[in-house]
């Protein structure tokens, strides 16, 4: 499905010269989006509590969204696609529970996706109302976590999520405020010494971004 969403997608872009004449737009963008890993502790160990470890989330920057849109208006309503790449980081602090007298060392991990967001909306007075769901596929990770003897850091390579919002029109900008949230079930995860632990790096999260028209 990701797979001929992306080329429908593609080819919608590559006839966009021909269709200037069109009730068509097209542009740049670039967002914001708000912290994108849930703070919290992970403790984890083997079956027999010989190897322990804490993991913690220490902080996380806001992501960083740039990319190409499209948008095609037909009776008042309008769908915009778009191709977007989608960069988040965090920092996390990890402290041996039996060794090392709790010391704790910070790891850094870097994660590139690309979002193809396809979103339906009309325009209400002077805003627009948008929904639609969003296509996710993980392009390229670095993790820092991975230096951990034992523990292996595992990503959902692809996912869904849903995004609802308002927007506003000022000339050749293009305004946007979205509330995104997950819609697969499945989740990254740490595997340490055999044992699974679930954590997100993809949660709810406010994207406020912004357009030009070309």
């Amino acid at each position: 499905m990701m797979k001929t969403y992306f080329l429908l997608l593609s080819s919608l872009l590559l006839l966009l010269p021909g269709l200037q004449a069109q009730p068509l737009k097209m542009g740049a963008k670039v967002g914001i989006g708000s912290r994108t890993v849930s703070p919290g502790d992970l403790f984890l160990s083997n079956a027999d509590a010989l190897d322990s470890l804490k993991v913690s989330f220490s902080s996380s920057k806001p992501s960083f969204q740039a990319g190409l849109f499209a948008r095609l208006t037909l009776l008042g309503i309008y769908i915009q696609p778009e191709i977007l790449l989608t960069f988040t980081n965090a920092t996390y602090e990890k402290s041996d529970v039996y060794n090392n007298n709790g010391q704790q060392v910070s790891l850094d991990e870097k994660l590139v996706y690309m979002d193809i967001p396809l979103t339906a909306g009309l325009k209400v007075a002077f805003l627009r109302v948008q929904g639609g769901p969003v296509f996710t596929t993980l392009l390229g990770k670095k993790s820092e976590l991975t230096e951990i003897d034992g523990l292996e850091r595992n990503f959902k390579e692809a996912a869904i999520a849903g995004q609802l919002g308002l927007g506003l029109d000022i000339g050749d900008l293009i305004l946007d405020l979205k509330y995104e949230f997950p819609l697969s079930r499945n989740r990254d995860h740490f595997n340490f010494l055999g044992e699974s632990y679930g954590l997100s790096t993809r949660k709810s999260q406010l994207i406020a971004s912004v357009g030009y028209v070309f």
